[in-house]
């Protein structure tokens, strides 16, 4: 496979545009990702980045252009006509936004989470409190 095409598909398997940036994702170094443009890349990054992603290991390694779906879980993969895929975003643009969309989407989801946390935290906040306030009160009556 093209290596060029390799790298600018783990790229996009990631959201990110700099070797740097590609690098931090795979936890490995920029220079390791240099070096791809010169010699073949460990399996293990594909299929970490397969992992980490959900991209199929098909789309990573194919010779095609990309042609994004959503899968259901927030993931892209390539649209091979096998499987049930809705085929999203004809444009690089389209497709742009709508990875900005699922981000949105993620946080949301995340504060959400933050949220229901803070709630149970307030909550235990306040029972320990109260149990600290029992204590006081019994020491007071001893002392």
């Amino acid at each position: 496979m093209n290596k060029k095409k390799l790298i600018t598909k783990l790229k996009t398997a990631f959201d990110v545009n700099t070797n740097q940036k590609l690098a931090d994702k795979l936890e490995t170094t920029k220079s390791t990702v240099d070096s791809w443009s010169r010699r073949d890349i460990s399996l293990k990054y594909l299929l970490k980045t397969v992992e980490l992603t959900g991209v199929s290991m098909e789309w990573l390694t194919s010779e095609d252009e990309p042609k994004f779906v959503f899968n259901g879980s927030n993931n892209l993969g390539q649209n091979t006509g096998s499987g049930i895929g809705m085929q999203i975003g004809n444009t690089e643009k389209e497709q742009k936004n709508i990875l900005e969309f699922i981000d949105d989407y993620q946080r949301i989801e995340k504060l959400l989470y933050f949220d229901d946390n803070q709630k149970l935290i307030k909550e235990r906040k306040e029972v320990i409190e109260k149990g600290l306030n029992d204590i006081i009160k019994e020491l007071k009556e001893y002392i």
